[in-house]
């Protein structure tokens, strides 16, 4: 950008003196029931031009917290969804690269959002806001197709240049603010409606108000495709999307699918990318086809009874397990279903042992389990969901019990662990799960 329109930017201070500009559509408990979401208890719609625009669709998606300082006024708990969207190459977007929606959630009444009264749903607003280099400029065919936060930073995954490569941003300190100059073009209506849509006539940021300058970049050993954050490990998984339809340009989730080598995921630390070794680091796989997103934790259950701890409630010398899960989403297209996998998963040996659930529904919507062996994989379930499901992204867990060495540091339990889903085709859903509905018992 000219230096003129450098001067013009102005650091944001606080996420709290963002103008949200843009309002959701909410998704009744009705609605969410009647699109197949699969026990899905919180969901939201854009608005009408960002729920069809052709120009960008939405690819990764995560959640923070995060308290404002007060000063001035009382200080505020806030709650984010934070979701990234990519230009079209076909509608010419491509050089604008992507961006991210800010959407705040903060004052919606309960933690676990249940039953959300809608008229306070439509209260929810978003902001879109633009991804640029330490430069300024727009990262030209950035895919963004996952997201992570950690610690303040958000993480997004370059799939599409050599070499691989995560882009880090630095969500509180890095934000600038493109002020109005009088050469604007519509200067009344810039930064609104016009934002990012403007045909001709825009500003170097393309009428964004806000812009997120990238605070630091590196290289990763394979394809990151999507990204997120395991909170349970402090470690991040990437995962790379591998086509296997054939001329039908469908998605089968088929066995044959399942053999492809670049069906892989790759768990890491950030202190891994510092290991000279890290490049030629082993992936783990092989997984599922068309993989669009990859989530893994862990959880609890009673050792006697197998039954999934969900409350504080229990006592001290019970005897309890420690399970990992691994939740994998999969999809082409804006026709053929998505799928949804969960099973039992440990990263570090690369190994699966999931069992079965009597309740997973097919692709025929008739009830008939889906269960799949796998050498690696092992027993898992598979879900049935809309077409175009991206990425995944599972909220930090409060709650560990004592008798594993860990602190109980929150009343929140297991139960109300959000697992956050998009899609990017048709009605353009976000959505939250408990993680309990899903995970593999």
């Amino acid at each position: 950008p000219p230096k003129d329109a450098l001067q013009n930017l102005i650091p944001v201070s606080s996420l709290a003196n963002i103008n949200l500009n843009r309002i959701v559509q909410p998704l009744s408990h009705r609605a969410l029931q009647s699109k197949k979401l699969h026990d899905a208890h919180f969901g939201f719609m854009w608005n009408d031009g960002d729920g069809k625009t052709n120009k960008f669709r939405p690819q990764g998606i995560t959640s923070f917290t995060w308290s404002s300082l007060g000063g001035a006024t009382e200080s505020k708990d806030f709650h984010f969804v934070l979701v990234t969207w990519y230009g079209r190459t076909d509608e010419g977007y491509d050089n604008r690269g992507a961006r991210i929606s800010l959407v705040d959630i903060t004052d919606i009444s309960s933690s676990s959002f249940s039953h959300t009264d809608e008229e306070e749903m439509k209260q929810i607003k978003y902001r879109h806001i633009l991804l640029v280099d330490e430069n300024f400029c727009t990262f030209t065919d950035l895919h963004a197709g996952g997201v992570a936060y950690r610690d303040g930073k958000i993480y997004v995954p370059d799939s599409r240049h050599h070499p691989y490569t995560i882009h880090v941003f630095d969500i509180f300190s890095s934000i600038y603010e493109v002020t109005k100059t009088s050469s604007s073009p519509n200067e009344d209506l810039q930064h609104e409606q016009q934002e990012g849509e403007e045909e001709g006539g825009e500003d170097v940021f393309f009428n964004y108000r806000y812009v997120l300058q990238k605070e630091y970049t590196f290289i990763v050993p394979i394809k990151p495709s999507f990204l997120s954050y395991d909170s349970d490990r402090d470690s991040f998984v990437i995962g790379t999307y591998k086509y296997c339809g054939g001329d039908l340009m469908k998605h089968t989730d088929s066995e044959d699918c399942r053999k492809e080598a670049l069906n892989h995921l790759f768990w890491f630390d950030l202190d891994d990318v510092h290991d000279p070794d890290f490049q030629s680091s082993s992936s783990c796989g092989p997984f599922f086809s068309e993989m669009q997103g990859a989530a893994s934790g862990r959880y609890f259950v009673d050792s006697a009874t197998g039954d999934i701890i969900t409350d504080t409630d229990y006592n001290e010398s019970d005897d309890i397990e420690e399970k990992g899960f691994l939740l994998v989403s999969s999809s082409y297209g804006p026709v053929w279903s998505s799928h949804l996998h969960s099973f039992n998963f440990d990263p570090l040996k690369c190994e699966g042992s999931g069992s079965s659930r009597n309740d997973v529904i097919d692709d025929n919507n008739d009830g008939i389990t889906n269960q799949i062996n796998d050498d690696i994989v092992g027993d898992y379930d598979v879900f049935t969901y809309p077409s175009g499901l991206e990425d995944l992204h599972v909220e930090p867990s409060l709650y560990i019990p004592n008798n594993l060495d860990g602190n109980i540091i929150g009343n929140d339990s297991v139960m109300k662990r959000n697992v956050w889903m998009l899609t990017e085709h048709g009605e353009r859903m976000i959505f939250a799960t408990h993680l309990e509905a899903l995970l593999p018992n």
